[in-house]
C-alpha cells in the first residue's frame, strides 16, 4: 500500500508524522518531533537525515507544512471556474491574489481550493503562494537527504483535514495552538468554509495565565473569531501543542464560555496524536484519491492536461508509432511464439513415441504373463477339468445318437434370471447347451432324449421345437424324395 512522510515546521520544533494507505483506510503509523538546532534558519539535510533515521522504514515520498506557504482568500465568478482546468485555475488565481498577498505573483508558485458559492453566482477560493527560490531550496534539501518532495501545504489547510477526518461532529470550531500563531477553522459538515489567524502562540497563552505578559489584543482577537462564528454553540476542537494542556482548554473554557475537545488521531506509538494535526492532515491530503484535495499544495510539477494541451501537435506521430511499435511487437511475440511451439512440439513428439513403445512393450509383456499365468493354472490348478468335462459330454452326446439321427451343432447357453441369453465369457462357463440337428423320424428324437436323460450329468433336457422337412435324394435310377424332422434340444448339465 502507499505511504508517505509528512514534516511540519512550527518555530522552534520540527514534527514528523508516518501515514500509511491500507484496505482499512488510512493509518498513523509513527509520531516524533525535534528541535531544531536554531529557529528561523532554513531547514538543511543534516536535520531530515537524523530525523529520518528514527524513523523504521521511513518512506521516500515527502509533504511539508509550514507557515512560509501564504494563503489568501479571493472570489470568482462561479461559471468561469467550472469551465477551468486545473492548472489554469492556479495560473489565474496566482495573478488574482497578488493585491492581496505580500508576495510578488511572478516570483511565486500557487495553489488553490475551491470554497463555497457565495452570492452573486460567485464562489470563493482559497489561494496558497510560496516563493519559487524557498521552494526550490525545500527541494534541493530533500533531496540531499534521499527524499522525494511532493508538495508544500499551509498549516490552515491542513489541521481542519485532520479534525474533518477524525471528529464527527457536524458544526466545529477546528483550532491549531502552534508556538507562534493560533489558527481557527470554520467547519460544517465536515468541510471548511473559513479561516482565520491570530498572531500568538502557545507561549502567549501561558504568560496570560501566568499574568507575566497579559496579551490583550490576543484574548480580544480569539474573543472575536469566536463570537464571530457564534462559538458558544458549537463544539471547540484544539489540537496543535496545545490540545492535550488542560490549562490551555481551560482558558478557552473560562474566557470565552465554549465547550472544548481535544482532537483525537490514533497513532500505533501513543494514544493521541493531535499534537501532530498540521502533518497528519497533510498527510491524509497526500494520501486521499482525486486530484481536488491536492490543488492546494505547492509543486513545481508540470501539470500532465497542460503538457497534453501543449505536445497536441505531436499525436498523430505518437499514435503512428504507438501503432508500429504495436504491431512489430505483435509480429515478434507471434514468431516468438511458435518457436516456443515448435520446441514443444518436438518434445512432445518424442515423448509420444516414447509412450507408444512402453504401451507395445507393456501389452507383449501383458500377454506374456497371461500365457504363462494360464499355463501354471493349467499344471496346478486342474484347469484341464472343464476341457475333459466337455469332451466326455461331446463323446456321449455322439455315442447316444441312433442311425438316422445326426447332429449339427452343440452350443453354450446362459440364461440370466430375466430368462435372457447371454454371450461371451459368460457363456463359455455355463452348463446349459443348445443341441441341434436331423432325424428320420420322430422316435429316433425321443429315444436320443431319454438315453441322454439317463445319464447322471444330466441334470434336465428339453424339446425346444420339431419341425417337419422333404429333401430329394438321388439313387442310382431316379431322385426320390424323402423326409426328415429338424430338432432343438435344451440341455442342462449338473454342476460338477
Amino acid at each position: 500500500m502507499f505511504s508517505i512522510l509528512a514534516l511540519e515546521l512550527d518555530g522552534p520544533i520540527i514534527r514528523a508524522a508516518v501515514l500509511k494507505q491500507t484496505v482499512r483506510g488510512i493509518r498513523v503509523i509513527e509520531c516524533l518531533e525535534s528541535s531544531r538546532p536554531s529557529e528561523g534558519e532554513s531547514l538543511t539535510a543534516e536535520e531530515l537525515e537524523m530525523l529520518i533515521s528514527r524513523i523504521d522504514k521511513c518512506p521516500r515520498s515527502l509533504v511539508v507544512v509550514t507557515p512560509q506557504v501564504e494563503m489568501v482568500e479571493i472570489t470568482m465568478e462561479a461559471k468561469r471556474v467550472e469551465k477551468m482546468k486545473p492548472y489554469q485555475i492556479r495560473e489565474a488565481v496566482r495573478w488574482e491574489a497578488e493585491p492581496y498577498s505580500t508576495l510578488p505573483a511572478a516570483e511565486c508558485l500557487s495553489g488553490f481550493e475551491i470554497g463555497h458559492l457565495m452570492e452573486k453566482n460567485e464562489t470563493g477560493v482559497w489561494v496558497t503562494m510560496l516563493p519559487q527560490e524557498d521552494y526550490q531550496e525545500l527541494k534541493r534539501v530533500t533531496a540531499e537527504a534521499g527524499l522525494r518532495l511532493k508538495r508544500v501545504y499551509p498549516p490552515d489547510l491542513c489541521f481542519s483535514e485532520a479534525a474533518a477526518h477524525w471528529n464527527t461532529e457536524l458544526e466545529q470550531i477546528a483550532v491549531n495552538i502552534g508556538h507562534e500563531s493560533i489558527r481557527f477553522a470554520l467547519m460544517l459538515n465536515g468541510e471548511s468554509i473559513a479561516y482565520r489567524m491570530v498572531p500568538a502562540g502557545i507561549e502567549a497563552i501561558q504568560g496570560y495565565l501566568d499574568g507575566d505578559r497579559v496579551d490583550k489584543n490576543m484574548v480580544d482577537a480569539v474573543r472575536d473569531v469566536l463570537a464571530a462564528w457564534d462559538g458558544r454553540h458549537k463544539v471547540i476542537v484544539t489540537s496543535g501543542c496545545g490540545a492535550l494542556d488542560r490549562m490551555v482548554n481551560g482558558f478557552f473554557r473560562r474566557e470565552f464560555g465554549v465547550k472544548v475537545e481535544p482532537l483525537h488521531i490514533p497513532a500505533e506509538i501513543s494514544e493521541n496524536a493531535a499534537v501532530f494535526a498540521n502533518a497528519v492532515g497533510a498527510g491524509l491530503r497526500e494520501l486521499y484519491f482525486g486530484t481536488s484535495w491536492k490543488t492546494p499544495g505547492i509543486t513545481d510539477a508540470a501539470d500532465l492536461a497542460k503538457l497534453i494541451r501543449e505536445s497536441i501537435h505531436i499525436y498523430p506521430l505518437v499514435a503512428a508509432a504507438v501503432v508500429i511499435a504495436f504491431f512489430f511487437g505483435h509480429y515478434f511475440w507471434i514468431n516468438h511464439q511458435i518457436n516456443v511451439v515448435e520446441q514443444e512440439t518436438i518434445v512432445l513428439t518424442r515423448q509420444r513415441d516414447h509412450l507408444k513403445t512402453l504401451d507395445e512393450e507393456q501389452k507383449k509383456l501383458e500377454k506374456e504373463r497371461n500365457l504363462l499365468s494360464t499355463k501354471f493354472d493349467f499344471l496346478t490348478n486342474d484347469a484341464d477339468a472343464a476341457l475333459n468335462e466337455k469332451q466326455i459330454l461331446f463323446n456321449t452326446l455322439g455315442a447316444c445318437a441312433p442311425w438316422d439321427l445326426q447332429l449339427k451343432e452343440v452350443k453354450s447357453a446362459q440364461v440370466d434370471t430375466k430368462g435372457k441369453k447371454t454371450k461371451g465369457a459368460a457363456a463359455t462357463a455355463s452348463n446349459l447347451w443348445d443341441i441341434s440337428g436331423t432325424s428320420g423320424s420322430t422316435a429316433s428324437i425321443h429315444n436320443y432324449v431319454a438315453a441322454i436323460h439317463k445319464k447322471d450329468w444330466c441334470e434336465s433336457i428339453q424339446l425346444v421345437s420339431i419341425k417337419l422337412s422333404s429333401s430329394k435324394t438321388r439313387t442310382d435310377e431316379e431322385i426320390e424324395p424323402s423326409s426328415s424332422y429338424d430338432f432343438i434340444l435344451k440341455l442342462k448339465v449338473k454342476n460338477s
